[in-house]
């Protein structure tokens, strides 16, 4: 395939997903919001609630930009087609499930970490098996979109800022939920992995 031609339907493609996911996003969003708003007890004071937020907002300006061959470069690998094909696909899988880990949270789906009066541990759907899916799929969909669109941007701003911020914010989660939800958490921590074993290290729950 011409080069220019696949960088276009890449990006008409990765277009498309992008845009798919904000409407994939809108309704938990909005039932998270109708669902617990005043329900709040503690919302504890840290950079973590915000910056995170940024980060992730900067991935997907950077991901916009990759869209129209802004901070990109050429490969010139002989299988280019096919490996950024690949990553495309992993792309919009990973948007797929980082969208179902936020319905299957139903009415505790918020950006922000607080605790609700009535809180509850989620252990199904995806949660089943993993603690933090949706920061585990945007790992996914970050790696994956800085390889189709063959963005440096994105895959430095990945590895140097996203990645250890996020996997930071989900340490302090944990700490959280399992400072006031001991027991409940601390079981369903002895049961699921926080991230896929060998590719992510596994923080050890303090007692």
């Amino acid at each position: 395939m011409d080069r220019s031609l696949l960088d276009n339907v890449i990006s008409i493609l990765m277009g498309a997903i992008v845009l798919y996911s904000f409407f994939l996003s809108y309704k938990p969003a909005l039932r998270s919001l109708k669902s617990v708003a005043g329900d709040v007890k503690i919302k504890p004071r840290t950079w973590l609630q915000a910056i995170p937020k940024l980060v992730t907002t900067i991935t997907l300006v950077l991901v916009i930009l990759g869209i129209f061959n802004i901070g990109t470069f050429e490969t010139g690998f002989n299988y280019d087609l096919y490996i950024r094909t690949l990553f495309l696909f992993l792309f919009a899988l990973s948007i797929h499930l980082q969208v179902k880990s936020f319905r299957d949270l139903g009415v505790f789906y918020t950006q922000d970490i607080v605790l609700f009066g009535k809180q509850k541990i989620i252990d199904t759907g995806i949660y089943r098996y993993l603690r933090h899916p949706a920061y585990f799929f945007q790992f996914i969909s970050s790696f994956s979109a800085a390889i189709a669109l063959e963005s440096y941007l994105i895959m430095l701003f990945f590895l140097l800022i996203e990645l250890p911020i996020l996997i930071m914010r989900s340490d302090f989660e944990e700490d959280f939920l399992l400072k006031h939800c001991p027991n409940e958490y601390k079981a369903y921590s002895q049961s699921t992995l926080k991230w896929i074993p060998y590719i992510l290290p596994e923080k050890k729950l303090k007692e």
